[in-house]
């Protein structure tokens, strides 16, 4: 789950910089934010593809034992 912690703690840093005027913070923040979410899109990507494969996996192996 590192990309939700970067999304998270991306959150938390773009909100602190913009509460306390630091622009860099936010930035950093707002990029850190936006690497996590693609972080967890291609692990939820991957998840899907594992999945997809398993039932390929188990449809052949049901298929040739008939």
């Amino acid at each position: 789950m590192p990309g939700r912690a970067d999304e998270a703690k991306g959150a938390v840093k773009k909100t602190v910089g913009k509460v306390v005027g630091n622009r860099k913070l936010a930035n950093e923040g707002r990029a850190q934010q936006t690497s996590g979410k693609a972080k967890r899109k291609v692990g939820d990507a991957k998840e899907r593809l594992k999945g997809a494969v398993k039932g390929v996996k188990e449809s052949v192996s049901r298929d040739s034992r008939d």
